[in-house]
């Protein structure tokens, strides 16, 4: 009985270990997404240098917006709707046409728009960003679909991963908006350049769209 009992002791910890360990890979696959710069984080660098970490919330609470409808979408419908390389070209030809705008946007001189003014409707165009930027698809498609050991797929486990890759998500834009919001002095005095540097990260999120 104490053999059998140890084993199974042995077996709960071995289980609670790589649980944990699915779990810490889950979380990281999460950050990492968040965190590395692509076209939902370089607009809210921008807005944090254009208007302030305060004003440029307003992305953000459009961002937040963006993430859970396209977070229920893919988790309301098959993985495998997303396999259709149609809608995936669709998706990516939007993608482009809006990353395009966005970065003829930050070229626009100060004539035709006020660099301290931003996005002229950062909710909108936030929703409008996550809608059509296939990563963020893709984002949530592997992590809703993967880490099964970790969440077995019911819709609750659905709902809680959805909740967390939300969080984290918000978490990545809103601390880029705080980097570009101290970066603000810095843009104030350069802002041709970093308009720039964003416009051609734009262009460069484009070209990785379609890798």
């Amino acid at each position: 009985m104490l053999h059998i009992q140890r084993e199974r002791d042995i077996l709960v910890v071995n289980t609670t270990r790589k649980t944990d360990e699915h779990m810490l890979s889950f979380l990281t696959f999460n950050w990492i997404m968040a965190i590395t710069p692509g076209p939902n984080t370089i607009m809210a660098l921008s807005e944090g240098q254009n208007k302030g970490f305060r004003r440029g919330l307003s992305f953000n609470f459009g961002s937040f917006i963006g993430f859970w409808l396209v977070g229920l979408l893919v988790a309301g419908l098959s993985a495998t709707v997303f396999d259709n390389p149609q809608l995936t070209a669709v998706l990516k030809v939007i993608g482009s046409l809006y990353l395009i705008y966005l970065a003829i946007h930050s070229l626009m001189p100060a004539s035709a728009i006020k660099t301290t003014d931003g996005l002229r409707h950062p909710i909108c165009s936030a929703i409008l960003l996550q809608a059509t930027n296939i990563k963020i698809y893709l984002y949530y498609i592997a992590g809703l679909t993967g880490f099964a050991t970790v969440f077995p797929n019911t819709q609750y486990s659905l709902l809680f991963k959805l909740i967390i890759m939300v969080t984290i998500g918000i978490l990545g834009t809103l601390i880029w908006t705080l980097i570009g919001n101290y970066l603000k002095t810095f843009y104030d005095h350069h802002h041709r350049s970093v308009n720039l540097v964003v416009a051609l990260l734009l262009l460069v999120s484009v070209i990785d769209l379609w890798r």
